[in-house]
């Protein structure tokens, strides 16, 4: 018999009410076990398991078991929750013993072990150890976290019209990624723990912040806050065809492209033409391929995959040019050498994540695209200076 303390109903009543978890229904013995008294509880929210530890514990190491049990609940384990009273503690005390109310799993303990018992348990410890994270995962998740970070890269299309360039724009990249990268953390932390207690799962989701906001009672909320990622989506897009049409305006005044392109709006001064040019590509793109059937997930990742490509070739680059424009200025360090070797092996940790393990198509054959369009525009590129040296 698993229960070595009784609890009398006065006793079981102050120590429930300690919850919000509603009125006790019923409180019954559980017979199995060897370590602790154990009852069932229902109560108006349901089922929980009232536990009060005995003599043979050790009370100094139950709030360490119960944060392990609440670490793991939030993760996604299949694993009893630890209920917190109004005061947002776990662990109190009932009939002079340390006691807890855990969350109810749904089950029966098995009365013969078969091989499918033990594949489970295999798999759970799998997923708390890790076991399964590969260097290839890790590699997809740069390519992800890469083309998250190139949003900053627009204030470096500004160039020398920032004041002090070489100094406020590495600034303002560095700046907006830490403040940026912190909010992130504490949302994504805070949706992590609210789609928990929903019972949801973050990744597959269409709309958690509306989930989220019917949770905390303001429903009306998620309207305004799905407009705002509408907003924010937009000016993703007008940043990212900012920074394009600053890169057509110097191939045009470099010769690349048409002159035309290279012109800036006689009041704005701003490079009109370069940005109608780049929307409009834009705009046909996306259209075409959604004109086809394609849908937006598969258009943001076709598109986004090859952007990769191009973002890699362009810090691989830099981080290769850095040391040898800082040599010819006579301020190359160690320190500098180190900084480039570093994000160059980076780049290539990048690209090697995007093409082993071979993905599905069309992904599979994405990398070979771009690597005829960087073969076309090199050999543009080259066509182009052989006709101004000629023309010289």
């Amino acid at each position: 018999m698993a229960v070595y303390t009784d609890v009398s109903d006065a006793d079981l009543t102050r120590f429930v009410a300690e919850y919000r978890i509603g009125d006790i229904l019923s409180c019954k013995g559980i017979a199995e076990g060897v370590e602790n008294s154990n009852y069932l509880l229902t109560t108006e929210s349901g089922n929980y398991i009232l536990t009060l530890y005995e003599k043979r514990v050790n009370p100094d190491d139950l709030p360490f078991f119960i944060g392990l049990m609440e670490h793991l609940a939030a993760r996604g384990f299949s694993c009893p929750t630890p209920i917190r009273g109004q005061d947002g503690h776990s662990l109190r005390r009932l009939c002079g013993r340390p006691a807890a109310i855990i969350s109810f799993l749904d089950g029966l303990w098995p009365r013969q072990i078969l091989p499918f018992h033990c594949t489970g348990i295999g798999d759970i410890l799998a997923q708390l150890h890790l076991r399964g994270v590969s260097a290839s995962g890790v590699r997809l998740g740069v390519v992800l976290a890469l083309f998250s970070f190139v949003g900053f890269e627009s204030a470096t299309s500004l160039g020398a019209e920032a004041v002090n360039p070489l100094r406020t724009i590495p600034r303002a990249v560095i700046q907006s990624a830490v403040f940026a990268g912190l909010f992130f953390v504490l949302c994504a932390y805070l949706e992590t723990l609210g789609m928990h207690k929903l019972g949801q799962d973050l990744g597959k989701s269409t709309a958690p912040m509306s989930a989220l906001a019917d949770l905390a009672g303001l429903g009306v909320l998620g309207q305004f806050i799905d407009f705002g990622a509408l907003v924010s989506m937009f000016a993703c897009v007008l940043a990212c065809m900012t920074a394009a049409a600053r890169v057509l305006l110097r191939m045009a005044q470099d010769g690349l492209v048409h002159a035309r392109v290279g012109t800036t709006h006689r009041r704005n001064a701003t490079p009109h033409l370069a940005v109608l040019l780049t929307g409009i590509c834009t705009a046909v793109l996306v259209a075409g391929l959604a004109a086809r059937g394609v849908s937006g997930s598969d258009i943001y990742g076709w598109m986004g995959s090859l952007a990769v490509y191009g973002f890699i070739t362009c810090y691989g680059l830099a981080a290769v040019a850095l040391p040898v424009y800082l040599k010819r200025r006579h301020h190359l360090t160690m320190g500098t050498i180190l900084l480039s070797v570093a994000a160059a092996l980076a780049m290539l940790l990048a690209l090697a994540g995007t093409l082993y393990p071979v993905p599905d198509a069309p992904y599979n054959w994405l990398p070979y695209l771009y690597l005829v369009y960087l073969v076309c525009g090199t050999g543009w590129f080259y066509l182009n200076r052989r006709r101004q040296l000629t023309v010289a």
